[in-house]
């Protein structure tokens, strides 16, 4: 959020309505068994027939505070949709629930969280702004952006979203800086499913920042849903707090489903895992165990990055001391090549919280392109597989990048989905930019790489499966704006897809929540937009295991 105090930091430290219904028609689904091409290029391209995209986001409007610091109550959040997460409701397979940034003025990287409910599992969508932080539905809790979107279902069906607050302001020649109060980071509670939502912890933040001397950043959430859990219902956040020394990994907890909450403490150490820390995830097993997967940046002159890992055995009172799950290389730019658009996040972390066996998936620089690699820990993070490369073998150090992976674990199923630049970018075609088409390691899809727990490690399900329908242009800013999300705003050369982006698995689908410009409808104006990919789980027991490369380094 704050540009100057990531600076600080290794260039991999990131920053972090009407009711509008669409119905499409879902592909039908065999139920038969699933087997799927090997990993060339022509096989890949081909390998998304019958899987749906359906777009998920639409133009709102709500309350938005403009470049000059003024109120708009009617504003129109009819630009770009970028960054999400997505969930399924355990009592209810059916409804579906994600946030997304819906950006109010890119250039000026002025957005709040909106949410998406569906409740016919996935062909249609309401959408909205969140309330209780704009300044039409809280006027006296007003910001300028909201952040970080991240959502999570109780056994009971509510709903948390975590939410990070904040200002920024403008001078006369559009240079960005934090105005005052800086930040807060808060809980959101619906009981209806998503339509109502009120500020949990009493309508009270669970930290407030009154300066921007000392700022938060990539908050998370998890909740215990196991209705057998010791700690079942227990909500728990994560955050990280950047001041002058560095940065670390906050906690708060709640036992009584976000009532109250817990006053924040620091769980990193930086005589432990350095003084540079953040990207934290959080995630339960079926004992109620909780883990916090956190990145440490050693090295602010090289690359490193460290993956820690804290297990709480309490409910999230105490925690043992962090161990280390990775250590890898990531991005050695800031950008990705060919583009202007800032990588994100470079690794991922997952619980299954029926098996226990965690999962970390990483973004890792081969020296010639980026490459996506998978590591399990089947004893609660005591020790971790040699990482396996996930993206197809014909893709691995050939100058294309796999980016920004996505991990998630259910019943001894795991899947990685990542975005995927291995595909020329279509020429002849109106979504992409003339002197665009045709260009390598440029134009986007969503891939994905299924896995099966196993006594001897996860086992890869045949090879990976394009989910996006098209491959789409990053640098088409589209016709609204004619500008694309500029998160150091109109002075800032890098621009914005998302740091992340979402994944659900359930026993029958993994559910996708990727970004994309391209117009299959509903689009005619480019922007960026949310669209929905639903993959079938494999369900074959002889599985093709040919695909990930076991025993590869990660560095």
């Amino acid at each position: 959020m704050k540009s100057e105090r990531r600076d600080i930091f290794l260039r991999k430290i990131v920053r972090k309505g009407p009711r509008v219904t669409i119905l499409v028609i879902l592909a039908l689904f065999s139920l038969q068994v699933l087997t799927y091409a090997h990993g060339s290029v022509s096989s890949y391209a081909s390998s998304n027939s019958g899987i749906p995209n359906i777009q998920t986001t639409f133009n709102v409007r709500g309350g938005a505070v403009d470049r000059n610091g003024e109120c708009i109550r009617n504003a129109a959040y009819n630009t770009d949709h970028s960054e999400s997460w997505i969930v399924v409701d355990p009592t209810n397979p059916d409804h579906l629930v994600a946030v997304t940034k819906f950006f109010f003025d890119p250039q000026y990287y002025l957005f709040h969280v909106g949410v998406q409910v569906s409740r016919d599992g996935g062909r249609s969508w309401s959408n909205a702004i969140l309330p209780g932080f704009d300044c039409h539905s809280a006027p006296r809790n007003s910001w300028s952006d909201t952040s970080d979107p991240v959502v999570a279902f109780d056994s009971e069906g509510n709903i948390y979203s975590a939410v990070l607050a904040f200002n920024l302001q403008y001078n006369s020649t559009g240079d960005q800086s934090n105005c005052c109060p800086a930040a807060e980071v808060s809980i959101v509670k619906s009981t209806d499913g998503g339509g109502r939502w009120t500020v949990a912890n009493g309508g009270q933040p669970l930290a407030f920042f009154p300066t921007s001397d000392v700022t938060p950043d990539k908050q998370w959430i998890a909740v215990d849903s196991n209705p057998n859990s010791p700690f079942k219902n227990y909500v728990y956040v994560g955050w990280t707090v950047f001041d002058s020394n560095g940065a670390e990994i906050w906690f708060s907890m709640s036992r009584d489903q976000g009532e109250h909450f817990t006053a924040p403490v620091m769980i990193s150490n930086s005589s432990t895992d350095g003084p540079s820390n953040t990207f934290v995830f959080l995630g339960t097993g079926p004992d109620g165990t909780l883990y916090a997967a956190y990145t440490s940046f050693p090295n602010p002159n090289t690359s490193q990055a460290d993956v820690w890992v804290l297990k709480s055995g309490d409910g999230g009172q105490t925690f043992a001391p962090a161990t280390m799950a990775a250590s890898f290389l990531g991005s050695s730019t800031f950008d990705l090549p060919n583009t202007t658009f800032r990588d994100g996040i470079s690794d991922n972390f997952a619980v299954d919280s029926t098996t226990g066996h965690l999962l970390l998936a990483l973004e890792v620089d081969s020296g010639s392109g980026l490459d996506v690699k998978l590591t399990e820990s089947s004893n609660g993070g005591g020790s971790w597989t040699q990482p396996i490369t996930v993206n197809d073998a014909s893709t691995v150090r050939d100058g294309t990048d796999q980016f920004q992976p996505t991990v998630g674990a259910s019943h001894g199923v795991v899947a990685v989905t990542f975005y995927d630049r291995r595909l020329p970018c279509p020429i002849n075609d109106r979504n992409i930019l003339s002197g665009d088409a045709g260009r390598t390691n440029f134009c986007i899809n969503t891939s994905i790489q299924f896995y099966k727990e196993s006594p001897v490690g996860i086992q890869a399900i045949g090879s990976n499966i394009r989910i996006s329908q098209t491959t789409w242009d990053p640098q088409n800013s589209g016709s609204t704006t004619h500008q694309l999300p500029r998160p150091g705003g109109p002075n800032g050369n890098e621009t914005f897809i998302g740091d992340y982006f979402g994944l659900a698995l359930t026993n029958e689908n993994a559910y996708v929540l990727f970004a994309s410009n391209y117009n299959m409808g509903r689009n005619s104006a480019n922007n960026q937009q949310q669209f929905l990919g639903i993959v079938p789980v494999p369900r074959d027991e002889n599985r093709d295991n040919h695909g990930a490369e076991a025993g590869n380094n990660i560095s």
